[in-house]
């Protein structure tokens, strides 16, 4: 009983407190406009306000007050922080962002005079709301004007949101910084096998750089995949080959569907035999990585449509007459379509009928220089000449052709300056001018020969 005695008068002093309390407030948001100007945030906030401070307040209507009935009110009659907590974001000429006006303009009355609305919402930070720089790690470089090396476009347009007059001048690295490379492992996927001296296949000269900066001792021995590599990965089981078509030339002469073929002849045939170059046997000339212009070479289909040629040969095709013709610079000409040292009819019924050939198309050289579709057809000519011998497997590359560098490099651009001031799209067309004519042509820098005369006359119109 003197337990509900107790609770009972404890709750009733609580509610005697609030009555004599006015301030005491829920935070229910149902806004009403004081005489003042002032929006409050419900009816018991403005009785507060009344009781404590402004004993002539009263209630001007329900909702907020009309904001330039509030901007003509003088603030110095009341108290200027008296603020609901409505958040109605502002931003300040400070640029801070205020919760509501009334913040904003109590900090104008108590701490800061100048300080006025930018705009409503929140001020824009723009260090927190720049997006930040996405770029990807492929290293393709670029010179800046400011005569620095960018990895690659993106980094340099990332850069110019910190330098607003930084421009590109050029691909590839800045002349003064072409032989230094930041970082010798950023690296592209452009498969071009170079063959370390350490034994192992570099998928490019890059990715050996960056090898040797582990290890200095570390060289270049030459394009291309190294071959010891090959040879030790067959050698466990040289005849279990797949059916990719990578041929490569063994030393007699033949031309092999992959390493691996020639591997299984080596082991189980010819114990002799050795990988002379990657290719056909028929593009031995043109392994000799040098150049002659493609006006000089003869490109002839391997179709049988023999003729005879004046000087008494029989030729393929009229293609690879007029390409002997072209060579030797004679007066080579056609005499008739057709074999030469036609034989009688009783002869050539002879012939044909112990010449019966197919017409698969696997070409042969024969020791008179003609080309033959396949070893069969040879056999065919050799009744009528009986010293003809095969050379080779493959067409028949002329002497004037073999004594000619030939060059054998691919497209890919990666420009080097050579010494004599011309730019050449990769070093194996340099080294192909260092051999044909140009013995002293060494590497002056990587990149385009113009990038260095770009940037010193750009500094020129500085300066």
């Amino acid at each position: 009983m003197k337990l509900l005695l107790i609770i009972g008068f404890a709750a009733f002093a609580a509610v005697a407190n609030a009555a004599r309390d006015p301030c005491i407030c829920t935070r229910e948001y149902i806004p009403v406009c004081g005489t003042d100007g002032v929006t409050y945030g419900n009816k018991c906030m403005l009785n507060c306000e009344k009781q404590t401070k402004n004993h002539e307040l009263e209630i001007a209507h329900g909702g907020p007050c009309d904001e330039d009935q509030a901007e003509q009110v003088d603030l110095t009659v009341q108290d200027p922080c008296a603020c609901d907590r409505v958040l109605n974001p502002v931003c300040g000429s400070d640029g801070k962002t205020y919760n509501n006006r009334c913040l904003l303009r109590c900090a104008k009355l108590t701490t800061n005079p100048d300080l006025e609305q930018v705009h409503e919402g929140p001020c824009e930070e723009e260090q927190l709301l720049r997006k930040p720089c996405i770029c990807t790690m492929e290293y393709n470089p670029v010179c800046g004007s400011d005569g620095k090396t960018y990895p690659n476009p993106c980094v340099l347009r990332c850069a110019v949101a910190e330098m607003p007059g930084l421009k590109q001048l050029h691909y590839g690295p800045c002349a003064e910084q072409a032989f230094q490379v930041r970082d010798p492992c950023i690296c592209s996927r452009v498969y071009f096998p170079v063959c370390g001296s350490d034994g192992k296949t570099y998928s490019n000269p890059c990715m050996l750089r960056c090898a040797a900066s582990k290890n200095p001792q570390l060289q270049q021995v030459h394009e291309g995949e190294c071959e010891q590599e090959i040879n030790e990965e067959l050698f466990r089981n040289p005849c279990v080959c797949n059916k990719m078509l990578r041929p490569v030339c063994g030393s007699d002469g033949r031309t092999y569907s992959n390493p691996c073929r020639l591997n299984c002849a080596k082991e189980t045939v010819n114990h002799a035999l050795r990988l002379v170059h990657y290719g056909s046997c028929d593009s031995q000339a043109y392994q000799q990585q040098s150049f002659i212009p493609k006006s000089d070479v003869c490109k002839c289909p391997l179709m049988l449509l023999p003729v005879c040629g004046s000087d008494g040969k029989t030729y393929a095709n009229p293609c690879e007459l007029k390409c002997r013709q072209r060579i030797t610079n004679s007066n080579l000409g056609l005499v008739h379509m057709g074999p030469c040292n036609q034989q009688s009819d009783e002869e050539a019924t002879n012939l044909q009928e112990d010449c019966a050939c197919n017409r698969m198309l696997l070409p042969v050289c024969g020791s008179d220089g003609v080309t033959y579709a396949n070893p069969c057809l040879l056999n065919c000519a050799k009744r009528s000449n009986p010293e003809l011998t095969l050379v080779r497997y493959g067409p028949c590359v002329h002497q004037q052709l073999e004594q000619e560098q030939v060059c054998a490099c691919n497209r890919m651009y990666f420009p080097v300056c050579g010494t004599d001031g011309k730019t050449y799209i990769n070093p194996c067309y340099l080294r192909c001018a260092q051999r044909n004519g140009k013995p002293d042509l060494e590497i002056l820098h990587e990149g385009d020969c113009n990038a260095r005369q770009q940037v010193e006359e750009e500094y020129e119109d500085k300066f």
